[in-house]
C-alpha cells in the first residue's frame, strides 16, 4: 500500500489559546519516501501535495463529518491507502 494518512483531532492546549479545535492531515507515500502534513481548517479543507512543481495527490475533507478524500494527479480516487484517525485531548 503505498499511501499511509493519518488524520489528527484534538489538541486542548491549541483549543484553549485559539478557540479552534484544531485538526491535521499526514499523508505518507512510500513509494516516493514523501511526507506530506497539512493544518486543516474550514479555508485549507483542499489542496494538493507536489513533489517539486508535479501534483501527485490532491486532497479534500469534509469537516463536518471528517471524510477524507484522496485523489492521484489524474483526479482518481484513491482506493489503496491505510488510515489511522487520532483523536486527542
Amino acid at each position: 500500500m503505498p499511501l499511509h494518512i493519518t488524520y489528527i483531532q484534538g489538541g486542548m492546549k491549541e483549543f484553549s489559546e485559539t478557540g479552534v479545535y484544531p485538526r491535521r492531515l499526514t499523508v505518507h507515500d512510500v513509494d516516493v519516501n514523501k511526507t506530506w502534513r497539512r493544518k486543516i481548517t474550514e479555508k485549507n479543507c483542499k489542496g494538493d501535495f507536489k513533489m517539486g512543481n508535479i501534483i501527485l495527490y490532491s486532497y479534500h475533507i469534509e469537516i463536518e463529518d471528517d471524510i477524507v478524500t484522496i485523489f492521484d494527479s489524474k483526479g482518481k480516487r484513491v482506493k489503496d491507502f491505510t488510515m489511522d484517525h487520532i483523536m486527542c485531548d
